[in-house]
Formats: structure tokens, sequence, C-alpha cells
């Protein structure tokens, strides 16, 4: 019988002007991706809003219109995900939030590893489903209200970089740092900048 052992570490980065530059990217985004996402759930839920809410406005309950308002097709992390492939960033294509405008392309969106914007669509994604199955009654506890956009300057700057545990393609380099072998926009090389935290 084998026994598998697991063990995770904490690393602190001591990063440059260079790096600072490069996480600074890879945070934005995953802010802006996380954002085109919310976007392209909310429009959807506002759709099915306008179809309920034309029922109240006949006489109707809520609660039954809530469940009599017309099916509206709720997208997921992987429309989400083509649909950021297909406009480039731009703005997606369907139907906008109401008053919202078609934006240009964001130039550098190339930039940055795609694993960072499929983390974050994923993240909109579970943050939508929370909502949804809080407002049908599925999941115990408080009513959780509609996620938010993430502001510049008010949230906080993150990203997530993934990979398969089982077949690694981000690994340490040598001096300490991480980078992977991916061809194309690969995750951000730091190379020499981690050092090992205590705990």
């Amino acid at each position: 019988m084998t026994t598998e052992i697991k063990r995770a570490f904490r690393f602190a980065l001591d990063v440059g002007p260079t790096e600072i530059v490069i996480l600074q990217r890879y945070a934005t985004a995953s802010r802006c991706a996380f954002n085109f996402a919310h976007a392209f759930f909310l429009a959807a839920d506002q759709m099915w809003q306008r179809g309920r809410d034309a029922l109240i406005a006949a006489g109707m309950n809520r609660s039954e219109a809530n469940a009599k308002a017309p099916k509206v097709k709720r997208p997921g992390r992987g429309r989400a995900q083509a649909f950021w492939r297909e406009t480039r960033g731009q703005q997606f294509v369907g139907p906008l939030c109401e008053g919202a405008e078609r934006r240009a392309a964001f130039a550098w969106w190339e930039m940055v590893h795609n694993r960072a914007y499929y983390t974050a669509f994923e993240d909109a994604a579970v943050a939508w489903q929370n909502h949804m199955n809080s407002r049908s009654g599925r999941r115990a506890g408080a009513m959780m209200g509609k996620p938010r956009f993430k502001a510049q300057g008010r949230c906080r700057e993150s990203f997530r970089v993934v990979h398969d545990v089982k077949n690694p393609s981000i690994r340490f380099t040598s001096p300490p740092g991480c980078g992977s072998p991916v061809a194309g926009a690969s995750p951000p090389s730091l190379s020499g900048c981690t050092r090992r935290r205590p705990g």
C-alpha cells in the first residue's frame, strides 16, 4: 500500500520594479476578466428580470412571477471564455447591460497568460452560482446579494495561475523563481525573487 503525502509551502516575493510591472499587469487582467464575465452574467439576469417585472406589472404577485417568468439561458464560464477569445477582450458579443457601451479591445490582453483570465471567469461564475442558489433557496444561510464589479483602487488586486498537478507546467526555476515552459504568453517569470516563508 502506497501512502501519498501532500505538503504546501508559502513563498514571499521580494520583487523589483520590473517584476512589479508584470504582477500589476496580471492583476489588472484578472480584474478586467472578472468584470467582463460579470457583465455577461448580469445582462442575462437583467433580461430575466425584465420578463418577471412585466408579469408583476400585469398584477401577478412576486413569488408567482419568479416561477412563471420567461426562461433565460444563463451563460457559464465556458461561454464567457469563448466570447473573450472571439473579441480579444472587447465587450462581449450579445446583449449589453442597460446603459452600457461597447469598448475597444484591450491592447495588452495577449501579454498575459490565458490561465489568469480563466480563473477570473471561474471566480465570477462561482459567485453568480452562489447568488442564484441563495435566491432560489438551494443555499442555506442568509440571502447572498448579487456579485459586484471589481473597481480599480477599491478591490484587492490579485490573480491566480493554476495548472494540472499531475502534469505540471509551472515549476520553480534555478535560482528559485516561478516560470513556465509553455508556448505563447507564459505565466509571470519571477526568477530569483522568491524566498521560503516559515510555517
